[in-house]
């Protein structure tokens, strides 16, 4: 697995290191098994900005315009009350009201989950666009999109 993280002193995002059982309730919490390729990556560095913050995508929008990949400035971390915590409350404030959706990186009008409507052990990753009312599998695995993932030019 590649290092996607930017190694950024006061990077906003990056939470404390991880503690032996932050995995375990966070798990617990969701009732879903995390990708374990999400776990390896939050071992390194428990969230923050990306080296690499474009994704590919075969659709255009308002939003990403004719780019043809998403922006994903950063990753959530795991720490209790903080990072994917906050994912449930912030998807409400935005009228987002589907389950099962764990939120990886975000600003409110788009987003990028953890999408575990279909499975709680095998996530596809779902790209959110609050304002167009759109959401598209972007990629079938969370191992898939951070393979995919690019510096855009």
């Amino acid at each position: 697995m590649r290092n996607i993280w930017n190694d950024l002193e006061g990077d906003y995002y990056r939470l404390e290191k991880l503690e032996k059982n932050d995995i375990d309730k966070a798990e617990k919490f969701f009732g879903v098994k995390l990708p374990e390729e999400y776990k390896e990556l939050l071992n390194l560095q428990n969230g923050g900005t990306l080296k690499f913050p474009a994704l590919p995508v075969n659709f255009t929008s308002d939003t990403i315009g004719n780019d043809g990949f998403v922006f994903i400035e950063y990753l959530n971390g795991v720490k209790e009350n903080h990072g994917v915590y906050e994912s449930t409350e912030a998807l409400k404030d935005w009228g987002i009201t589907e389950e099962n959706l764990v939120v990886l990186s975000g600003n409110g009008h788009t987003w990028i989950v953890l999408d575990y409507r279909k499975s709680s052990d095998n996530p596809v990753i779902t790209y959110i666009e609050v304002e167009e009312e759109r959401m598209e599998i972007i990629a079938n695995s969370f191992k898939e999109m951070i393979e995919k993932l690019f510096e855009p030019a």
